[in-house]
């Protein structure tokens, strides 16, 4: 499982060229993420949710994922579609904290 939380949109910001070179490494990865990443959670500021919900994700690698601009609906999101349809353990509160202290 990816969880990854952008706190600013300074963070989403991409060096000259490293927008492509992303997306070319996540192409050439795109079989071992399928293989190995159960499900992938972006969350982002809510200035930067629109255009960062564009990204297909889930088309891209072939596993559940979403974009959210509010850490409680990117984990029940995930504990929907991700955490409960196999049953696995997930304390929730203990990865909102987390998140929040990032």
């Amino acid at each position: 499982m990816s969880i990854r939380r952008f706190v600013d949109n300074e963070a989403l910001e991409h060096p000259e060229g490293g927008a492509r070179e992303t997306k070319a490494w996540f192409q050439q990865n795109a079989g071992r993420i399928r293989e190995q990443v159960l499900g992938m959670v972006t969350i982002v500021p809510q200035t930067a949710y629109e255009q960062m919900s564009r990204m297909d994700a889930e088309k891209l690698f072939g596993i559940p994922a979403g974009t959210f601009s509010n850490i409680d609906a990117a984990l029940h999101w995930l504990d929907e579609r991700v955490i409960a349809p196999r049953s696995l353990a997930f304390d929730r509160d203990a990865i909102r904290n987390r998140l929040v202290r990032a």
